[in-house]
């Protein structure tokens, strides 16, 4: 159990700054399209 805490953290974090780069891109995308 001790062991695969962290490896589930870190595959948490992973996942969650791969979904904040693709919001951040998304995001940008949008606003040059409205401009």
């Amino acid at each position: 159990m001790l062991q695969t805490t962290p490896l589930l953290k870190d595959i948490d974090t992973t996942t969650d700054e791969k979904l904040i780069c693709q919001l951040e891109t998304y995001t940008r995308q949008e606003t040059e399209i409205t401009i």
